[in-house]
């Protein structure tokens, strides 16, 4: 007995809405199964923001070239804040730098995101324009900017010519002079200039307070 026509048309129908009657395959539609492989093979995001710097940072397990690439950006990152950070200046007296440094310092700046340090600058008194910059991330310090010619900038200038010092959860991790080029681990004067950078960041975080 055929069917009436009627029938056929509502049954054609209801075929195109479910996407296809093909009793005889049990394989999910195409665009599903591109769909699936897209999901399997979607690639790990990079960080786009603080907190994925910070957790970067954070990871014992970074090699010194990963740990210098966040430490980049989570500086550029701090540096792009800074004009909405609150900054608490210090003057300096003698007596603060006992222990800490030689260097004659009139005063330090330190940059806050809250309750957070983020940033210390310090500045020379007249006859010098060195400067150093400290960058912390929870209290850790991971950045050192020493600027020869530093005096007179607040924000920190990418351009300059100065020693870079990068710092890990163990100490120093890389260490580049005024020339570009990265220092020796093993030759004169890295550990004193790692022990120094570390005494200093310390007290300077406490004069800030």
């Amino acid at each position: 007995m055929q069917r009436p026509v009627r029938t056929i048309i509502l049954t054609v129908l209801l075929c195109a809405t479910l996407s296809g009657c093909d009793s005889t395959s049990n394989n999910p539609p195409a665009a599903n199964q591109n769909a699936a492989n897209t999901t399997a093979t979607k690639a790990t995001p990079t960080p786009s923001n603080t907190g994925d710097l910070g957790q970067l940072l954070s990871n014992a397990s970074l090699t010194a070239e990963e740990r210098i690439k966040a430490t980049d950006a989570y500086v550029a990152d701090v540096e792009a804040k800074l004009p909405g950070l609150t900054r608490k200046e210090k003057i300096l007296k003698p007596e603060d730098l006992k222990g800490v440094t030689e260097s004659g310092l009139e005063k330090l700046h330190g940059y806050y995101e809250g309750q957070s340090l983020k940033r210390l600058k310090t500045y020379p008194k007249g006859g010098s324009r060195k400067t150093e910059e400290f960058y912390f991330y929870n209290g850790q310090l991971v950045f050192v900017f020493i600027e020869p010619e530093g005096e007179g900038k607040q924000g920190d200038d990418r351009g300059a010519k100065g020693d870079r010092l990068y710092f890990g959860n163990n100490g120093l991790v890389a260490w580049y002079g005024q020339d570009g080029k990265p220092k020796d681990p093993g030759g004169s004067g890295y550990k004193t200039k790692e022990t120094k950078m570390v005494t200093e960041a310390s007290a300077f975080r406490q004069l800030a307070k």
